[in-house]
């Protein structure tokens, strides 16, 4: 990748992109020291002029930063915002290819919450994600969606309504919440005052083994593949 030459930087980007689809190497790439400096040298790649050297670069960088060790470098890199946003204008530019991997390595790195936070605070790359929605952009409809996903995972998330408490019996009752509509999988996390008490799918649970003529409160939240919501406001019952 440090090559002078730039037909050896381009090959070297689309094997790494090779070996990081695969864990194992993926692995082994990361725990050499060099590994700061492999992400260095790809990130100049994408700002280079060389069509093909870039769609390479960022066919790496989209295998590379779905992992938790390469969002953990990628964050270090000096002035990584411009990073973001040069991949944010790439997922509207011309080459197909190139735009879908930069869509890619943007979706990867939205499911950490750090850089969530960095990606929904970066304006320029939130108004490129959201002119590439834009029926009249030249954007595929296959990179729509993907960038539909991206926005979605940078939502700020709704605050759950409290759960509806029902009691079922002297030491039961049956807590039930509004589905939180998301086009990823969404788990909730019943809890009260000893800790959570339902993580799961679904969006009922009977609370079981309660103490007669005792008053409980509970809270729930969600987790939407990507980060939790805050927690409701608490819902009391007396058994």
């Amino acid at each position: 990748l440090g090559s002078s030459s730039l037909g050896n930087g381009m090959n070297a980007a689309f094997a790494l992109g090779h070996f990081c689809e695969m864990e194992p190497m993926r692995n082994s790439l990361f725990s050499l020291p060099e590994s700061f400096k492999m992400l260095e040298n790809l990130r100049k790649m994408v700002g280079c002029s060389n069509d093909g050297a870039k769609r390479n670069a960022v066919y790496a960088l989209s295998c590379a930063l779905v992992t938790n060790e390469g969002q953990s470098l990628v964050v270090r890199l000096p002035n990584v915002n411009n990073l973001f946003v040069d991949l944010a204008y790439l997922v509207t530019g011309a080459d197909a290819e190139t735009a879908w991997f930069s869509a890619v390595a943007l979706h990867g790195l939205a499911y950490d919450s750090a850089i969530s936070s960095m990606l929904k605070h970066n304006s320029r790359l939130m108004e490129q994600l959201n002119f590439a929605l834009k029926s009249d952009s030249d954007v595929g409809e296959e990179i729509k969606a993907e960038v539909s996903l991206i926005l979605d995972l940078l939502e700020d998330l709704p605050i759950p309504s409290p759960p509806s408490l029902c009691v079922n019996g002297p030491c039961c009752v049956e807590a039930t919440w509004t589905p939180f509509k998301s086009q990823f999988p969404v788990t909730y996390e019943l809890r009260n005052k000893t800790g959570v008490v339902f993580n799961g799918s679904e969006c009922h649970y009977t609370v079981s083994s309660l103490s007669p003529s005792t008053a409980y409160v509970f809270k729930l939240r969600y987790f939407n593949g990507s980060r939790f919501s805050s927690f409701s406001k608490e819902a009391s019952v007396t058994t």
